[in-house]
């Protein structure tokens, strides 16, 4: 992509290029050259000149340290050994050259940094950009060991940085190609670098990629500070910097903190799209480009946060940029923060499709796998949020994966699970809250007639009530019997059989009925109570209507004691779901039945005696498993006690 501007019209040029060759620049010289490798002379403007004008002082006195500096082991003219030993050329510039060479007296490599022409003018630059760097002691530029006076000039001796120029790792393509955040973390490096000069009242000038090392064991150093200088200090108006990473107002040979700013944005934006900020085919276009500095228009695949970034420090404003490079390089930790929340958000994003299949209608996946595939959805987008709270997609991407599961959950009959998805969502659909909420209000009315149901089915439901009944039945039982036995004794005809066996069973029906009543206001009520009740009555009914029958048609007595035992039986079969005592009056009525068919003469005595002695056996069942209840559980012996005996 090419910067969104027009072409530069021919007054524009002109006019720069007056301006250019008014300054000595050679308008044809190497648009990626720096301004002071392509300044010309003899017209008396070079990048000396414009160095120390811009530097603002004059050349300090300095007697500076005579030193050997040379090819080889020893001096040829004096046969001593030099001090600093030349291995190789490391670099070239407008006005040096860098040499690897060897410190004899500390057996180490260093850079040697010497002239290419010793001229006055040279010279203030080396030692005022050895004086400049020497007081920026920081890791992240390069460290000042000594300026000294070799044969061919002033010399200054610096730290050797191994590695390669940061613009090397930019040209690397395909999978050697470095990935975007080792870039941004060089430039935040960058950054520290930068911000640590200003705070010293130091502007570098000239930040670009051919400007940074990259050490072999990860040093990030920020090199050549030849332009670089004292903010407040006179200035020479004079056009300074690299062309295709200048700041519009750098033409003007004006520059602050935000014309660093505007280089380091220059520099992140050759990282993003692989290009200089500002192009064209000869340095004249370049600076007419830099001039204009329209904003670019960057393609998608460039993260749209960092582009407005980059576009925000390469305002053509000043005023619009980051005042300062801490806020610059703020706003780059801030987008890496949020590049790990994207990359979890995609990572969700990705589960979430996954989720969406695994959840529909028609899909085969099992519950496990919706789990599944939730959970890591899930767990993705709460990483992105924690990184990045405000991140819209992480936020986005959280509640539809909530969305989907809840909905999920309750098609599959889990309205609690849904409706505590549905509880994590900030917003949740108003659709599904409601379908949510019916379905609970269904499991609640469903748990509800379950509970009814078991309480209906309770034995132990009003079981103390119930016994108290069932033994005043008993006592009521023996009182009748055993009252009917006493005036048959003291008056044996005061009535015919028949009728002393309606009398009883009228009594004792309306008696029972009366216990009941009294039962059902004493305790709790169940269908376990109701059917004890309900088939006692219907029992001692029909055998009342047995008897009154019996009485009309003249049956005999034997006859109307055998039905009634008959009666009892099936009324003790009827009780045995909902009494122990029911199968032992079913079997106890059967046998006086079967007694009777037998020896008719014997069940009348029979029935008297078990109206007497089966009450008084139930009651005394019943005494004892209350008693055996009413006592505490044994305690059991601590171990220490028993191993003490």
């Amino acid at each position: 992509m090419t910067l969104s501007s027009r072409p530069s019209t021919p007054s524009d040029v002109d006019a720069l290029r007056a301006t250019l060759e008014a300054q000595g620049i050679d308008v044809a010289g190497d648009a990626g050259d720096t301004l002071g490798s392509i300044l010309r002379s003899p017209f008396g403007v070079s990048a000396a000149e414009s160095a120390t004008a811009d530097l603002g002082e004059g050349r300090p006195e300095l007697s500076l340290p005579p030193v050997s500096i040379g090819e080889g082991n020893a001096d040829p003219m004096t046969n001593q050994p030099h001090d600093f030993r030349v291995r190789a050329e490391l670099g070239r510039g407008g006005m040096g050259v860098v040499y690897l060479a060897e410190q004899r007296a500390l057996r180490r490599d260093v850079a040697i940094k010497l002239l290419t022409d010793e001229t006055q003018r040279l010279v203030d630059a080396l030692v005022r950009e050895a004086t400049i760097t020497g007081q920026l002691e920081h890791p992240n530029i390069v460290p000042v060991h000594n300026l000294v006076e070799g044969e061919r000039g002033p010399a200054v001796v610096m730290k050797r940085i191994g590695g390669q120029e940061w613009r090397e790792l930019l040209t690397r393509e395909g999978p050697e190609a470095p990935p975007l955040d080792r870039h941004l973390e060089v430039l935040l490096q960058v950054c520290n670098a930068v911000a640590f000069a200003h705070s010293r009242g130091i502007i570098h000038r000239d930040i670009k990629p051919a400007n940074v090392m990259l050490g072999e064991y990860g040093e990030v150093v920020l090199v050549d500070w030849g332009l670089a200088r004292r903010l407040g200090g006179a200035r020479s108006k004079r056009i300074a910097g690299t062309p295709a990473y200048l700041a519009p107002e750098m033409l003007r040979g004006d520059a602050d903190e935000r014309s660093d700013v505007f280089c380091l944005g220059a520099t992140l934006h050759e990282v993003l799209v692989g290009r200089p900020r500002h192009e064209g085919e000869r340095v004249v276009d370049v600076l007419a480009a830099a001039k204009k500095c329209v904003p670019y228009v960057y393609p998608p695949s460039v993260p749209s946060e960092l582009a407005a970034i980059c576009a925000r420090a390469c305002a053509k404003r000043r005023e619009d940029r980051f005042q300062t490079v801490g806020a610059f390089r703020e706003a780059l930790v801030r987008y890496r923060e949020h590049a790990a929340a994207n990359a979890f958000a995609d990572a969700g994003t990705a589960r979430l499709a996954e989720l969406e299949d695994a959840v529909a209608e028609t899909a085969t996946h099992g519950y496990t796998d919706a789990q599944r595939l939730f959970g890591q959805a899930r767990f993705a987008f709460e990483q992105a949020l924690q990184a990045w709270p405000e991140s819209e997609a992480a936020r986005e991407g959280l509640a539809r994966t909530l969305e989907r599961m809840a909905g999920y959950e309750l098609r599959t009959e889990h309205p609690e699970t849904a409706a505590a998805l549905l509880a994590a969502m900030d917003a949740p659909p108003a659709t599904l809250l409601a379908k949510v909420a019916r379905a609970l209000e269904a499991r609640a009315a469903e748990r509800n007639r379950l509970a009814e149901l078991e309480k209906d089915r309770d034995p132990t439901l009003g079981a103390e009530a119930r016994a108290r009944a069932l033994a005043l039945v008993g006592v009521v039982s023996v009182a009748i019997t055993s009252g009917f036995v006493a005036l048959r004794t003291l008056n044996p005809e005061y009535a015919s059989p028949a009728m002393r066996l309606v009398f009883s069973g009228t009594l004792v029906l309306l008696v029972v009925a009366g216990i009941v009543t009294w039962w059902r206001g004493r305790g709790p009520w169940n269908l376990v109570n109701r059917r004890i009740a309900q088939v006692t009555l219907l029992a001692l009914g029909v055998s009342w209507v047995n008897r009154v029958v019996s009485l009309v048609g003249q049956v005999d007595p034997s006859r109307i004691l055998l039905t009634d035992a008959l009666i009892l039986g099936m009324g003790g079969l009827a009780l045995a779901p909902f009494h122990r005592a029911g199968p032992v009056l079913g079997v106890v009525a059967f046998g006086a039945a079967l007694v009777g068919a037998l020896r008719p003469d014997l069940i009348q005595g029979l029935f008297i005696g078990l109206a007497v002695t089966l009450p008084a056996v139930v009651l005394l069942w019943s005494r004892l498993g209350a008693g055996r209840r009413s006592l505490p559980p044994p305690r059991p012996r601590a171990s220490s006690q028993r191993a003490g005996r």
